[in-house]
């Protein structure tokens, strides 16, 4: 990890997400939204939408910092267990035919966040070409990339999970639209839409 920290390991991520999604049930099963589990997700996802003050402390510094990128921030906390910001770089704004974004990802269950590219072609409202990338980015998404990590770390104190970390398998987690037995950490502290 490019920042060392115990809430970050392998061995206790693992651990944290077991705390919030019920083992060895499936997603539309009834068991599984009235476990433990998903009850205490839940309760933590409600506390996490009243309380965005620092979100949106982090959103005005990166656009005071990076006024040329424009910004839309997901709904994804309604969902999963993340807060979901995508930054467009310059040359490709959101509806363009091209658009190429750095998106931010930031967890609500620990202090940790992730961070990929995005590139998208449209033609008319139809995506007929898309692709994400993970570290290391293409050069070009490299300075957006370096400031959304900084500040991240700096305003929410949140580290950055390496690859290595997010593409943990934790086989005996079901999430949804993730095929049995496939899910990763990058899927339980995050979500599964990458685009």
């Amino acid at each position: 990890m490019s920042r060392t920290d115990d809430h970050a390991s392998v061995s206790s991520l693992v651990e944290l997400v077991h705390r919030f999604y019920p083992a060895g049930v499936a997603s539309y099963e009834p068991e599984y939204d009235a476990s433990e589990e998903s009850r205490r997700r839940e309760a933590l996802r409600m506390v996490a939408i009243q309380e965005g003050a620092a979100w949106e402390e982090l959103r005005q510094g990166i656009q005071e910092t990076l006024p040329d990128v424009g910004l839309w921030e997901l709904p994804s906390l309604l969902y999963h267990p993340c807060r979901t910001l995508r930054a467009y770089l310059p040359h490709s704004p959101r509806g363009a035919d091209v658009q190429e974004a750095v998106v931010l990802l930031v967890s609500i269950l620990a202090p940790v966040h992730a961070i990929y590219a995005s590139h998208q072609t449209y033609a008319g409202n139809r995506v007929v070409r898309s692709r994400t990338w993970f570290p290391p980015l293409p050069p070009r998404f490299g300075p957006v990339e370096a400031r959304l990590d900084a500040l991240a770390h700096s305003m929410l104190g949140s580290v950055r999970l390496p690859n290595e970390v997010l593409f943990t398998p934790v086989p005996d987690l079901h999430m949804e639209h993730v095929p049995s037995g496939k899910a990763q950490l990058l899927h339980c502290l995050f979500t599964h839409n990458l685009w």
